[in-house]
């Protein structure tokens, strides 16, 4: 992986190169390992960026009063686009641990 490139994005394409360079790449066969990292990557795509930003973002405008976060600052953004996402799995996290406590029998 190169070393400016530590996001979560740059872990599924690099496990994408390696499934590339696998022992079928030149028989015309599509490698296990690229099939995995491509679905790894639509679910980090997906999940990550999809559901828990837009938890993240909702609740860190909320506690901010609207201060925070900015407006998408392009491919410079996607270090607090990471930071925003983990805040959601971390409200996601605690809601679900709250809602077990409280409503479990």
């Amino acid at each position: 992986m190169d070393e400016d490139d530590t996001s979560i994005l740059g872990a599924c394409r690099d496990r994408c190169r390696r499934g590339v360079e696998n022992k079928n790449a030149g028989t015309g066969k599509v490698g296990m390992d690229l099939v995995v990292g491509i679905i790894g990557w639509l679910c980090v795509e997906l999940v990550f960026y999809g559901l828990f930003y837009a938890i993240g973002w909702s609740f860190i405008k909320m506690v901010t009063l609207g201060r925070h976060p900015g407006p998408w600052r392009g491919a410079e953004g996607f270090v607090d686009a990471e930071l925003v996402a983990f805040a959601g799995i971390v409200v996601t996290l605690v809601v679900v641990l709250v809602a077990w406590k409280y409503l479990a029998p």
